[in-house]
Formats: C-alpha cells, sequence, structure tokens
C-alpha cells in the first residue's frame, strides 16, 4: 500500500514516511477511529507530524502510547521544526514496526533525520522508540539489568536487521538519558568549516562536510507521542471514537 510518502508492508503491517519534513498547517481532519488494535492509554499517533507534512491515514496513523506520543516523540518533532524555522532541510525516515499484520499496533518507532543546514553542514539523527509507557520500560530494564544475557536473545520486535542484540540493549538503556535533550540534538552544532557552497565559489572543489550527530538515541523505550505529539498544539477535537486525544500534531 502506498500513498504519497508512506508505504505499509503488507506483510508485517510495519508503517514508514520516507520523504521532506516540512512546517504545514497541522490539522486532524479525518483522521482514522480507533481500532480494537489500540490498547488503554494508546493515541491516535501520526508517524509524520501533520504539521510536518504527514497525512491522517492509515497510512501514517496508527495506534502510539500516549506517553511516547507526548514526550519522546513531541521533542524530536518540535526539534525538527525548530531546525526547519532556522532555514535546514530535513529529509525523515520514520517507520513504525508492526511484527504481525497491517493494522496491528507497532512495537517500535525509529527516525533517521538527515539535516542539511543553511550553512551547508549535514548531520544525521537517529531516534528510536519502544510502544511502551515509561513505567513498563523501566521495569523491563530493570528485570534484564538482572538476568545475564539477555541481550544475547533475539531482538523482541525485529528492528533492523542490520542492529545486534548489543546494539539494541544499548539502545535500550539510552532512552531516560536521551530524552531530555531531544530536541536539542536538531540545533546547529559546532561547526568552524567553510561551507561547500564557499569553497565552490573561490576555488571551484566543493566539499561536503558531514557532522554526525546521532548520538541521541532516544531508546527503545518509550518515548513518542499520540497522534503525533509533534504538531505543535493540543488538538482537543472529540476523537472519532468518542475520546479526547490531545494529538501535539
Amino acid at each position: 500500500m502506498k500513498n504519497s510518502y508512506n508505504t505499509v508492508d503488507e506483510k508485517t503491517g510495519t508503517v514508514n514516511y520516507n520523504g521532506p519534513s516540512e512546517i504545514t498547517k497541522g490539522n486532524h481532519n479525518g483522521i482514522p477511529a480507533k481500532t480494537n488494535a489500540y490498547q488503554p492509554g494508546d493515541e491516535r499517533g501520526h508517524v509524520q507530524a501533520s504539521s510536518l507534512g504527514g497525512n491522517n491515514t492509515t497510512t501514517n496513523v496508527v495506534p502510539q502510547n500516549a506517553e511516547v506520543n507526548h514526550k519522546g516523540y513531541y521533542a524530536l518533532e518540535q526539534g525538527e521544526r525548530n531546525a526547519l524555522k532556522s532555514d535546514a532541510q530535513i529529509h525523515s525516515d520514520k517507520t513504525a514496526y508492526v511484527s504481525n499484520q497491517p493494522g496491528n499496533r507497532p512495537d517500535a518507532f525509529m527516525v533517521n533525520d538527515e539535516i542539511t543546514y543553511s550553512d551547508g553542514h549535514k548531520e544525521s539523527v537517529h531516534l528510536s522508540f519502544q510502544n511502551e509507557g515509561y513505567a513498563e520500560q523501566a521495569a523491563w530494564n530493570e528485570q534484564s539489568a538482572a538476568l545475564p544475557g539477555t541481550f544475547d536473545a533475539p531482538n523482541p520486535d525485529g528492528l533492523r536487521g542490520s542492529m545486534t542484540s548489543a546494539e539494541y540493549g544499548s539502545l535500550m538503556n539510552e532512552t531516560d538519558q536521551a530524552l531530555p535533550g531531544i530536541s536539542d540534538e536538531y540545533a546547529p552544532a559546532d561547526f568552524s568549516g567553510v561551507p561547500s557552497s564557499e569553497l565552490d565559489a573561490s576555488s571551484g572543489l566543493g566539499t561536503d562536510t558531514t557532522a554526525n550527530a546521532d548520538g541521541a538515541s532516544a531508546d527503545m523505550g518509550g518515548i513518542g507521542a499520540d497522534a503525533d505529539a509533534g504538531d505543535a498544539g493540543a488538538d482537543t477535537g472529540a476523537d472519532a471514537d468518542g475520546g479526547a486525544d490531545a494529538d501535539p500534531d
């Protein structure tokens, strides 16, 4: 299934947005109603915030834990907005991993943003969020810490074939520390080099100076925010299913 920059894996149900992040007037008109896949405490979360160019269809709106939607995921979206307001350009690859079939609840979210700042330098930000509340995540981390070899087991949510168990375990343990500064990951890093545009003009050589800012892996553990906490204001409109989702995006 495909819709604009969104795709849904027909076998697993994994939802992906791969395209630009751009500041738009967010709205939740026609947002899909909740289904049986939603658990207590879930909100209708946008993989790509509606205020950043995301749509309101089932190819972009999924069950998302409210704490994740309104905290970690909102923070990353706020970071994107701040960068865009400073004339940066962002290509975003956001994935809601579903391990069963289309329509089921995502296990986790992973974000890979490539940012080109106005001075010409580039940075990469990589974040991940487990689709569970913080209390559950904290309990999991405590249990795993007491069990030798816990992270040698297969990845429970199938997060990326390229991610080893050790990498996944490290990611899980970084959530609490990374959460407070997620939006800061999008601020321009110290940059003393000459932007490639200036090099092109003066010498014709041109270099692409890339600074990686991937230190902010927000553990798969529980940082996200509902219907896109990332869409600037709290959407106090009545939920299609009768509830009142405060969709930040």
